[in-house]
């Protein structure tokens, strides 16, 4: 299992999205993984403190970007592509 089938795995565990059934004629067992709702505000904030987290292991301290204003228009200077000469 790579890394992505593993944290697909951990996900749907965190979230009771695996089902076990017996696999026939043994005496095991079986994930049968499920799907997780990615729109959930649950699944969201964990997705969200995952990625941060990792970043932060990873030496990367980037802050979101914030979100453009819709309806501004652009200042006259900066759409000519200067200002003042």
């Amino acid at each position: 299992m790579d890394g992505w089938g593993l944290l697909r795995w951990l996900t749907a565990e965190r979230f009771g999205a695996v089902r076990w059934e017996v696999v026939p004629g043994t005496c095991h067992e079986r994930a049968v993984l499920g799907q997780v709702d990615a729109s959930a505000p649950e699944y969201q904030q964990f997705e969200r403190e995952l990625y941060t987290k990792a970043l932060e292991r990873l030496g990367v301290h980037a802050s979101p970007a914030p979100a453009p204003e819709r309806g501004k228009k652009k200042p006259e200077a900066a759409k000519e592509g200067g200002g003042a000469r």
